[in-house]
């Protein structure tokens, strides 16, 4: 007995589509995003027509892409501020000499001073509150080949000063010769006569 033997077949039943039931197919989303591109330009050239039209100066999407194709003025560097001219010292030669010291005046000559025991020469080309100051002129003088000291002296009611100052000397003749090198180094000095 030949049995046959039926194939059996399954079959798939389908479900119905989204579009078969409620009969309306979908947007795709490239038309939903496209439209919103379309739907903004239409409103951009909407609103710049809208905004020509007013008349105004300097206005519209036209203004703009002019502005944008130009090139932007560089802002001119402000001017540099002029330098300040170095300060030069200033000279205080109004501190109070101790009584042991006596200016030479100017129109005295060295020829007309005498000889004296236990007497020395010193020149006083700076006094200066600050310190830093009496440095950079006795820098100054050893620049040019001069051997200077700093005195620090206390003067009553004035505070704390800082003389400059050159020597001793024991030869009047020395005193001068170095006097006429700082005039024509342009700084000033006092001759002073020093007790010991």
């Amino acid at each position: 007995m030949a049995t046959s033997k039926r194939s059996k077949k399954k079959t798939v039943r389908r479900r119905p589509s989204a579009t078969r039931r409620g009969g309306k197919k979908g947007f795709p989303t490239w038309a939903l995003v496209g439209g919103g591109l379309l739907a903004g330009v239409c409103i951009v050239l909407l609103v710049q027509f809208m905004i020509e039209r007013t008349g105004q100066p300097d206005s519209g999407l036209r203004t703009l892409v002019k502005r944008a194709q130009q090139p932007k003025p560089q802002p001119r560097p402000a001017p540099a501020p002029a330098p300040k001219p170095a300060e030069k010292p200033k000279y205080d030669f109004y501190t109070i000499l101790t009584e042991s010291e006596t200016v030479i005046p100017e129109s005295v000559t060295t020829k007309q001073i005498k000889t004296e025991r236990n007497v020395s020469y010193v020149l006083q080309v700076g006094s200066f509150a600050d310190y830093a100051d009496a440095d950079t002129l006795k820098a100054k003088l050893a620049f040019n080949g001069l051997v200077a000291h700093i005195q620090k002296i206390d003067v009553k009611d004035k505070g704390t000063f800082h003389r400059v100052r050159l020597g001793p000397y024991s030869d009047p003749q020395k005193l001068d010769e170095t006097h006429r090198n700082l005039k024509t180094l342009g700084i000033p000095a006092l001759r002073l006569k020093v007790k010991d």
